[in-house]
Parts: structure tokens; sequence; C-alpha cells
């Protein structure tokens, strides 16, 4: 959450159609990015589209395939593949993944990589690791919300710098990809 509501070294990077996308260095040098945008939906409708990690594809241009092994109703683990690019192999995570619901109504969805061990890694993939992950979303409204989202990746191996750079812009874009699902429209 402290990563969510920090304000301070961020960078704005691009702002397309109300989502604002941010970076900033972590203290361990690695690269930290932030979407922030709204969707003119109820925030019960855009956490089950988060949860729905099969159908992550709807709304993430990056995405593959996915699996969620649920272990509650607010925690679990799950496999992500994300698609290759060009000359760069596809890339995997394995995650744990936990919802929290705040006392002011919002809610924080987390995801951090973790070792599975029925889950290893193959030929056809990257492992990368995700430090940090997240998703806040907060009504605004009954039928509005803020989403936020944060991403601090280690996508391992190598990738051109020009495909990391459109990566870091693009990924946290994704909420327009959101926005398009549940309104049938990209704008705000």
């Amino acid at each position: 959450m402290k990563k969510v509501e920090d304000k301070a070294g961020w960078a704005e990077q691009a702002d397309k159609k109300g989502v604002k996308v941010y970076q900033k260095t972590a203290p361990d040098g690695s690269i930290m990015l932030k979407g922030v945008g709204t969707i003119k939906a109820p925030a019960g409708k855009v956490l089950a589209v988060l949860e729905d990690i099969e159908s992550r594809g709807k709304w993430d241009l990056f995405f593959d395939t996915g699996k969620m092994n649920k272990l509650t109703d607010t925690c679990g683990s799950a496999h992500l593949k994300f698609k290759s690019y060009y000359t760069v192999w596809a890339r995997d995570f394995t995650v744990a993944m936990i919802r929290q619901d705040l006392e002011n109504g919002s809610s924080l969805c987390i995801a951090e990589s973790v070792v599975l061990p029925e889950l290893p890694e193959t030929s056809d993939c990257v492992r990368g690791t995700l430090d940090a992950s997240g998703f806040l979303v907060e009504p605004l409204s009954e039928t509005e919300c803020r989403l936020t989202y944060i991403l601090q990746i280690d996508l391992k191996g190598w990738i051109p710098t020009y495909l990391s750079n459109m990566v870091n812009v693009y990924q946290p874009l994704c909420i327009i990809g959101i926005r398009k699902l549940l309104t049938n429209s990209t704008d705000p």
C-alpha cells in the first residue's frame, strides 16, 4: 500500500485517454511503473475483472495465458505467461496473490513472485521476477472508480532497449483495456 500512496520521485511518462503513466527508480536501481485512471464502472466489477486471471488477455495486450489456484476467496497462486515479441522470448511468472479490502471501501490486489515446485521453469519461456505488483481499486461513486496499477518487475534475460521502453509505457496503460472491456469505450 505504501508504494501506491508514495508520491515522491514519480516522473510522468505519458498521458493517454486519461490514464497517466509514471516511472521512478527504486532504491535497488530497478524501475517502478505506475498507471492511474478512472473507469465508469462500479469498483466491484473492476475487481471481478482483475481476479479473472484466465481472461486477462481481454484487457492486457501482452498477456498470453494464465491459471489461478485459489486457496481462499482472497488469496491464491498463479502462473502467468506473456507473449513473445520479435526476437524476444516469452516471459512467465509464478506469483502469490492476495486481495485486501480496506476500511474506506477500496480494495488492494497484490502479487509477488514465488517459487512453486509444481511449476518449474520451461525452455519456451524466460522466468521473470515480479518484485511488486498491485492494483488499488478506489470507488469514487457507485458507478465510477479510480484504478492505480503499480509494477516493479525484472524481465530477466536480454530485451532490446526500445522494447523495454515500450513495455514501460504500455503495461500501465492496460487500465484503458479494462475500461474498454467494462464500458465498450476507451474514453474516461
